[in-house]
């Protein structure tokens, strides 16, 4: 699946809300506090997922590409099954605004869990592909949110 958004928001902006919800994550996850600044490739943890029959797997998720501000994937591993997320930004050339290619993709090592979950991908792609460019939007806003002071002016 693959989303792409023009959000009117820096590169450095939205990569910094991005591994900030990455940090969020690890903390709900394993109890330990990580500093964005911190995070680079090859960094792991596990967290427990669940899966859409309400059964809990214990998924470890690794950084493979972190490239500040243009660039973060990851692979969420459990029993055989590998979902790749990744995110691609391309700033303007202003910097006031980013391109941001958003893709996601499922494996298994299991070749019928493998079809049957691009099939089952391809049936709710629209939907995942809706929530997620909604999902951007809302990084969006809430960026630009958090540029405004007290007093409603922006920051410069």
């Amino acid at each position: 699946m693959k989303v792409e958004a023009h959000l009117e928001v820096s590169a450095e902006e939205f990569f910094e809300r991005l591994l900030a919800s990455v940090c969020y994550d690890i903390e709900q996850s394993t109890g330990k506090r990580k500093n964005p600044a911190l995070l680079k490739k090859g960094f792991s943890y596990r967290k427990p997922i669940h899966t859409k029959l309400g059964h809990e797997r214990d998924t470890k998720v690794k950084i493979t590409r972190l490239e500040r501000p243009v660039a973060y994937t990851c692979r969420f591993e459990s029993m055989g099954d590998v979902n790749t997320v990744s995110y691609d930004l391309a700033p303007s050339a202003d910097g006031a605004s980013v391109d941001v290619i958003y893709e996601e993709d499922f494996g298994s090592s299991k070749k019928s869990r493998d079809v049957n979950g691009k099939i089952v991908g391809k049936l709710y792609e629209r939907s995942a592909k809706k929530r997620m460019k909604n999902q951007l939007r809302a990084m969006e806003r809430y960026i630009q949110g958090e540029r405004r002071l007290p007093g409603g002016e922006e920051l410069s």
